[in-house]
């Protein structure tokens, strides 16, 4: 979990994303070639920007903007290249 420090005078900027990772659930047919069934692990990824802000807004200021890094969720896809019956020519 991402924890953030925060100080006075600040505009703060959170850029999020939101990902998906579908990887092979462990299944002896997985390795002779049948089709795997995958499970999928999503989380977020964010990033916080800090700047100054303006000396005119006044003393104990903190701004927030929060908004997404796009409009799409990337999806990472593991993928299965050998097999044993692959292996044998089959």
């Amino acid at each position: 979990m991402n924890t953030y420090a925060l100080v006075l005078n600040q505009l703060y900027q959170f850029v999020y994303n939101r990902k998906i990772e579908e990887v092979i659930r462990p299944n002896w047919m997985n390795d002779f070639g049948f089709p795997p069934s995958y499970e999928n692990k999503s989380h977020i990824e964010s990033t916080l920007l800090a700047t100054l802000l303006p000396i005119n807004l006044g003393n104990n200021s903190v701004l927030f903007n929060v908004h997404p890094k796009g409009n799409t969720v990337q999806i990472n896809k593991e993928v299965r290249n050998r097999t044993y019956l692959g292996g044998v020519g089959l």
